[in-house]
């Protein structure tokens, strides 16, 4: 599940567009002017942070896949050795039933 959401964040990431470039639109009649003061509240603040959201949703989804990584290393890890007592623990009462 956790390589799975970092997987889908990626895509996210991936999806957001670049950023457009700022708009103004020509013309000083009133309603030109009202269009490029909405764009200006608007659309201007939003334009520099889409790089930096993409950005930063990339990495953490590189993060969420690397503890992903982690995570299944540990659990074979443990995997191994709870095998490995198991066994040791079969073999003793092998033995001491044979006894």
């Amino acid at each position: 599940m956790v390589r799975e959401s970092g997987g889908k964040i990626g895509e996210i990431a991936g999806s957001i567009p670049d950023a457009p470039t700022p708009y103004k639109p020509a013309g000083g009649d009133p309603l030109s002017s009202a269009i490029a003061a909405k764009v200006a509240e608007v659309v201007d603040p939003i334009i520099p942070q889409v790089p930096k959201v993409k950005n930063s949703l990339s990495g953490y989804a590189e993060k969420v896949k690397a503890a992903a990584n982690h995570y299944e290393n540990t659990d074979s890890q443990l995997a191994s050795k709870i095998t490995e007592q198991t066994s040791k623990l079969d073999q003793l009462a092998n033995q001491t039933y044979q006894a």
